[in-house]
């Protein structure tokens, strides 16, 4: 009996795989096309120490020969590439000797691409960048004693 249901079983199973369909449906293919324009790669903060060169290459998502870069309320000695949007910049010591720069203050930077033929396509962002400095300054403070000192030492 036991066999019998076995047998009945297994022929079932192999009537069911004969009856499938065996071709693989595979759904249309769509793709997304990214239409907006935007900066890929563009890291929000970058740190610089005083005296280092500094040079960052930005990418878009679409055919760069169509399009400019630009910055706003940059930094002095901070430049861009117009055509292929690398930032660069040399941090020079007497920038921050003259005042014109300060070490350990953000500097938010704005920066934009635009299309040479369609105005309304650009985008703005902006990244933070930060100087620093290794160098020990000396104490401009001058230990003075006044009148008269009194020392007393610990016994143990």
């Amino acid at each position: 009996m036991k066999r019998l249901l076995l047998a009945l079983i297994l022929s079932l199973f192999y009537l069911i795989g004969f009856t499938q369909d065996d071709t693989i449906q595979t759904p249309p293919l769509v793709t997304n096309v990214d239409t907006a324009l935007r900066i890929i790669d563009l890291n929000p903060f970058f740190t610089l120490h005083v005296d280092s060169m500094f040079s960052y290459q930005l990418h878009i998502n679409k055919e760069p020969e169509n399009y400019f870069w630009y910055l706003k309320n940059a930094p002095i000695g901070l430049r861009i590439n117009k055509e292929n949007g690398t930032i660069s910049f040399k941090a020079d010591k007497s920038y921050f000797l003259s005042g014109r720069l300060k070490y350990d203050v953000n500097y938010n930077v704005n920066i934009g691409v635009q299309n040479l033929k369609d105005p309304k396509e650009r985008v703005d962002t902006n990244f933070a960048i930060v100087f620093y400095n290794t160098e020990i300054a000396p104490s401009k403070i001058k230990p003075t004693v006044a009148n008269t000192v009194t020392i007393e030492e610990a016994k143990l």
